[in-house]
């Protein structure tokens, strides 16, 4: 990639760092980039409020990962031995939100050999570019279902924090996507996370 990494004392310097990097580098070059920027500032959160930290090199190896994952996901439909009968019925190609509105696809995961679980949210806007996302990590292994929901509950925090409201939520776990749907109360583990 052969980076000039030169001191960036403002955000002027950065921005200007920034759109040299768009002109230089290649796509594929620029969404790591961009995947890493994101986990350092994740990481940075998680040291200053959570007292979690990951070394750069973990943190390096984890986005690289990360988005190996991320467009693997997005190449090729998974395999249909490996999707459930829900799974199956919500598999589908990304479709634009109309005009004016952005989509939120939140997703979570569980990591048996770590003993972690992992949630992350990607939105975009009705051009399909990319306007925000996160990923975190979260210790302990939880229901499909609760991780699913906390993974909801985290893409409707960022769009709250970006202050966007004309959303189109989007998930693949039909117990959280009805419970989003009503308007009812959820008493059950997912309905327990009371976030809207």
């Amino acid at each position: 990639m052969g980076l000039n990494l030169a001191r960036l004392n403002s955000a002027h310097n950065v921005v200007s760092w920034l759109s040299n990097l768009l002109i230089k580098l290649k796509k594929e070059e620029m969404e790591l980039v961009a995947v890493i920027l994101w986990n350092l500032w994740n990481n940075r959160n998680g040291a200053v409020f959570d007292s979690s930290y990951k070394d750069p090199l973990s943190l390096v190896s984890f986005s690289v990962h990360f988005l190996s994952q991320f467009q693997e996901a997005n190449r090729t439909p998974m395999a249909a031995e490996h999707t459930t009968a829900i799974q199956q019925s919500v598999l589908s190609q990304w479709k634009r939100p109309p005009a004016g509105y952005v989509k939120a696809n939140f997703d979570g995961a569980i990591f048996v050999e770590g003993d972690v679980s992992g949630i992350g949210v990607v939105i975009r806007d009705a051009e399909g570019n990319f306007v925000a996302g996160l990923a975190k990590q979260i210790p302990g292994i939880f229901a499909p279902e609760v991780i699913e929901s906390y993974a909801a509950k985290a893409a409707v925090e960022l769009l709250l924090e970006l202050h966007l409201h004309m959303i189109i939520l989007e998930g693949d776990c039909l117990k959280v996507v009805k419970m989003l749907q009503s308007t009812e109360t959820d008493a059950s583990a997912c309905g327990m996370l009371g976030f809207l």
